[in-house]
Parts: C-alpha cells; structure tokens; sequence
C-alpha cells in the first residue's frame, strides 16, 4: 500500500474514533447512567432507559429501569417484537419519583416486590390480563390511593399492599380465593367485603389499618389468623362466622371500639391477647369445646360486665381479665384447675367469687388490686388450698396467698406457721396494721402493695426477709428488732422506725453478736455429750443452745453445726448468708 493511502486511512480512522467518542459524551450527558446484569438488556423509549430480558418463552420481562425523563411512566406492549408479559421482583422497587404508571395489556404476570416502596406512586393500571401478583409487590407505596384488582387473579400474596398508608379504595374481585399475611396491614380503608371461597384470614391481614370501621367475614371462613385485625381502633362491627373454629393470638388485640362481637359454638381455640383492649366489649361468652383461656386473652377489656365460661374449662392464664374492671361476677366450672398470676388483678368490680375442688395452681396476684372483693368462698374438698376467716392459704398454711381486698376490718395479725407472703398477698385493702409472726420468713416482690391506710408494719422475725413493698407515697412505721433485716430496710428507705428490742441472733451460740466456727464447736460438743448420755443443759456454756437449732426441729445435731459453718464461710467471702441458704 503506497504511503499516500496509508495516511488517509489513518486520518479516516482518527476522524471515526473522535466522532465516537463526542456522540458517546453527548448521550452520556443527556441519558443516565445504566447499569446491566449478565442477563439484561437496555431498551431505549422517548422517556427512559428501561432494562429487559428474554424468557425462555420467548416473551419480555422487564427488570427495572434507569431514572425518567418523566414521573407518568408508560410501559411498551412489545420490545424487539415480543410481547412484554412479566414485571421482574423488584424492578421498580424504592423509585422515589414516579407518580404513575400504565402497564401493557399483555402483562400477565408482577412478580415479588415489583414495585415496592415506589413511596410517590399515587396510582397505578393493572390490565385485565393480570393473572398473578407477587408477594410485597406494591408493599410502602404510601401515596397509593386506589387499586382495581382484575377479575383474573386468585391469589393475593403475603405483603401485597403492606404499608400502603393512603389506600382506601380496593376493587376485589370474587375470584379472590386466597389472601395471605399482611396482605392489607397498614392501608386506609375503612370497609371491607373479603370475598366468598376465603377460608382463612391470615395472620396480620388488616393489622393497624386504623380506619377499618367495618368487615365482612364470609362464611367460608373457618379461621382468623393472628393478629388479623389487632391495632383496627375504629372497628365498630365484625360478625364471626358459626364456621370459624379458630381465632388466632391477638387477632382483635386493640379494636377498642369493637362493641358486640359474638363467639362462634364451634371455636376451639381462642389464642393468647386475642380480645385484649376491646374496651367497648360488653359480653363475653366462652363455647363448650375450650379447654383454656390464654394469656391476656379479655385483658382491658374494661367494659366487660358479663363473661360465662364453659364446663369442661381447666385452666385461665396470665393476665386472663386482667383489669376488667367492669366485671363484677364471675362463676368458675367444677373442672378449673388453675387460675394464672394476675388473671383478675384490677377488675376492681369483682365482689365474690367461689373456688372450686379442682384447682390446683393459683397465685397470691390472681385476684389482686380487686378493691371490692370481699366475699371468697372455697370448696372444702380443696387439697391445695384452705380458707382461714376468709383470707387463701396453700394446703399446709405456710403461704399466705391472698388478704381480700375488700374485707372488712383495720388490723390483721398473720398466723403462726405461715413462713412466705406471696406477690400482692395484701394490695389495696383496708388495713392500718399488719404483724407478721416470727414464722414469717419472706415477704415476696410486691406482697404489701397500694395499701393507702397501712400506717403500721410489725415484723417479728428478725432474720425475715422484705423483697420490695411498694407503699404508695405513705409514711410507714416498720417495728422490729434493730438487729433485724427489716431495721436495714427501713433505714436504707428513710422509713419510720420502731425497735422491739435486741433479738437473739441463730447461731450465736456463745453469745459474742458473732456467728463463727466458735458457735459450731460449742453444738458439736453439745451433741457429743448428749450422745454419750450426759446432761450438757447444766453446763452453763450451753445456756444458748437454743440458738444452735438452725433447722428448727427442736434437736441439737451435727447437720446444724455444720450450716453454722457454712454461713460463717459464706459471711468471710462477703457474701450475704440466709440459713434457709445454708
């Protein structure tokens, strides 16, 4: 080749490559950046850069998109001459800019989370075509209003419309014969129809959709899934189908304006905080069938004046009716066997209630904070629990469980023999004074509570442990021995205090104010010589030996020296000992 030609291909060539590289400038200022997977491809219209792949079908799916020149976002029906039938899982998601969309009516299919949180999409067409819409597929769409659902789609999936805080208005067809979790949590709509073939509400369906006020349950429906509509405050009607035999955990947890709500005869089970919060529930009727209430199940329910429960029931959990403080009746079945910690507490209404044989767990809280109980009636056939003038012992006495509220009377000395007071064994009653015997070992967390007339707190045993009172803003005299656990808690709480005197201390055998291996040796040799036959009550070093019984079972033996022992190892490592520890 002659030099001449030579010269003119390499300035053709330079010419090419400039001109290149200025268009390729150009459009990379004019258009966004695009960014492709292995798979995709970039698909060029007058508004945007939209991202595509081929099926296996042979049809389009599109993947997502490059930022518009536009926020009214039209879709092609076609790309390279075949139809586009799928928006891909997440094409669109987090576009904070479109407004709207129109889509092909050759689409059939929106895939998982197509467009989700697209937070400025107010609406969006779905052509009649549509037959499948993905789970979270218009999940966050907060600006939503309005949504027609084609008559070709069955199934609308988890999260579909989670979250989408201004969508009211929702066209379903009734060719919907499944909805599933949180499909609605979330929206504004205020009425809805579900369709007939739904068999069950699932979980969290409706959860917080604040200005739901109406629901229709159709008779296909034979379970109400948790939380399904926990958080609907403006509910005001709901009718349970005689179908349903479950209701899930919190399933109307927070419909404080739920006011007539019947439970189906065939329900069998009722799910833990399921009623919780109804405030404006009246009537509560339990059907034959359950076995047991859950955990919270009518709590708050403050308007609640009547509840019958089924024979064959065993067992109230929790918190049951926890601050129904409407209820003032109740009748338990022959066949209840336990009633849960602070099942009643505050239903400050209640004024009796019969226990029956059956039970065989309670707690001291059960009924606790009922002001107006005053009349509590035990089966005597009972083998767990006694009556004592009026006031719930366990079987052997050594618990106090529960001081009615509501019983008469200003003062009240424990029995002897009673070792532990339970949780709001004494809450919001009546009493000025409470003496506990020397018996008493344990004041429990919250066992003298709200008790606005105590004034007086007498504590005998000087080794009696008080784990927290609450006193509700009184001033209250502790009286008790000023070597005792109760001087230390009044002084560390800056409570009046007045001294019973000094109190033999257990275990100071020799009389030095200190428990020491001193102490063990004087019982050993105590139990030696009453071993050997002699008489060791005459020996004057023995005239405390009384305080060397640390078990209290009226004998002097080597077990007790060595729990002496023991506290004197645990007090030199600065722990805190307790005989009942040691």
């Amino acid at each position: 080749m002659k030099s001449g030609t030579k010269k003119f291909l390499a300035a053709l060539t330079a010419v090419v490559c400039l001109a290149g590289s200025s268009a390729a400038g150009l459009l990379q200022k004019s258009m966004p950046a695009i960014h492709l997977t292995a798979s995709a491809k970039p698909y060029l219209t007058d508004d945007m850069v939209l991202k595509y792949q081929v099926t296996s079908d042979n049809t389009i799916e599109l993947t997502g998109f490059s930022e518009a020149a536009t926020t009214d976002i039209v879709l092609p029906d076609t790309i390279e001459g075949l139809p586009v039938t799928s928006i891909a899982s997440n094409a669109f998601d987090k576009d904070d800019n479109v407004t709207s969309i129109v889509l092909p009516d050759s689409v059939t299919t929106i895939k998982n989370g197509a467009f989700s949180t697209c937070k400025s999409l107010q609406s969006i067409t779905l052509p009649d075509g549509v037959t499948s819409i993905g789970s979270s597929a218009f999940a966050g769409c907060s600006a939503l209003t309005t949504i027609n659902i084609p008559e070709g789609i069955t199934a609308l999936e988890a999260g579909v419309f989670q979250g989408c805080g201004s969508l009211q208005n929702i066209d379903i067809p009734s060719t919907i014969t499944f909805i599933g979790e949180e499909a609605f949590s979330g929206t504004a709509v205020t009425a809805f129809d579900i369709p007939e073939g739904i068999t069950e509400v699932a979980a969290n369906t409706f959860a917080n959709c604040k200005g739901l006020e109406t629901v229709s349950i159709p008779s296909t429906v034979t379970s109400i899934g948790a939380g399904a509509f926990s958080g609907c405050a403006a509910l005001t009607e709901a009718t349970i189908p005689d179908g349903v035999t479950e209701i899930g955990e919190s399933a109307f947890y927070g419909c404080g304006l739920l006011e007539d709500l019947t439970i189906p005869s065939g329900v069998q089970t009722i799910g833990a905080s399921a009623f919780s919060g109804c405030a404006q529930m009246k009537e509560a009727v339990i059907p034959d069938g359950i076995t047991a209430i859950e955990e919270s199940t009518f709590s708050d329910c403050t308007s609640l004046t009547s509840v019958t429960l089924p024979d064959g029931l065993e067992t109230i959990g929790d918190n049951a009716f926890y601050q129904c403080s409407a209820l003032s009746a109740i009748t338990f079945p022959e066949t209840l066997t336990a009633i849960g910690a602070k099942a009643f507490m505050y239903c400050s209404s209640l004024e009796s209630i019969s226990i029956p044989a059956a039970v065989q767990t309670m707690e001291g809280s059960s009924f606790g904070m009922c002001e107006k109980l005053a009349n509590i009636e035990m089966a005597p056939d009972n083998a767990n629990y006694v009556l004592v003038d009026g006031v719930i012992y366990n079987a052997d006495q050594t618990m106090l469980l529960y001081y009615p509220s509501g019983k008469a009377g200003t003062e009240y000395v424990v029995p002897d023999g009673v070792k532990i007071i339970c949780p709001y064994a004494f809450s919001a009653n009546r009493l000025a004074s409470i003496t506990l015997p020397e018996s008493v070992k344990i004041v429990e967390e919250d066992a003298i509570y709200d008790c606005e007339n105590l004034t007086d707190l007498i504590v005998e045993n000087p080794y009696c442990r008080l784990r927290g009172i609450l006193w509700r803003w009184r001033d209250i005299t502790i009286h008790a021995h000023s070597n005792s656990r109760a001087a230390d808690f009044a002084n560390s709480y800056n409570m009046n205090f007045v001294s019973l005197g000094i109190a033999d201390v257990i275990g100071d055998v020799n009389g030095d104010d200190v428990i020491s291996v001193s102490d063990a040796v004087l019982v050993l040799n105590y139990y030696a010589k009453k071993s050997a036959g002699l008489q060791p009550e005459t020996d004057s070093l023995f005239e405390n030996i009384r305080l060397g019984d640390i078990d209290q079972d009226g004998a002097i033996t080597v077990e007790d020296a060595v729990s002496i022992l023991t506290y004197y190892a645990r007090k030199s490592a600065n722990l805190d000992p307790f005989w009942d520890e040691v």
